[in-house]
């Protein structure tokens, strides 16, 4: 269960990379919308690198810990900005 925060994901292209920024909770129905835009994202990257910052994630229940799992293993980069 989470507290019913919502996630804001942002997404920025750029021509050797593509990254999503993730903010708020990672669980829930929120786990199905950042799958699908993993996938609209992987059909597009032709060769560029995937880096999701987890930084400003505050909560992940199970589902999306499997994702970034799967998202890990599948070439994808996790970063997560510590400081200011």
């Amino acid at each position: 269960m989470f507290s019913g925060e919502e996630l804001e994901m942002y997404q920025h292209d750029s021509h050797c990379a593509f990254r999503f920024v993730l903010r708020g909770a990672l669980a829930g129905a929120s786990v199905k919308q950042l799958e699908q835009a993993w996938k609209t994202a992987t059909s597009t990257l032709k060769g560029k690198t995937l880096i999701v910052d987890t930084s400003k994630l505050t909560v992940v229940d199970e589902k999306g810990r499997q994702l970034l799992s799967r998202m890990a293993e599948s070439g994808a980069r996790l970063a997560a900005r510590t400081g200011n």
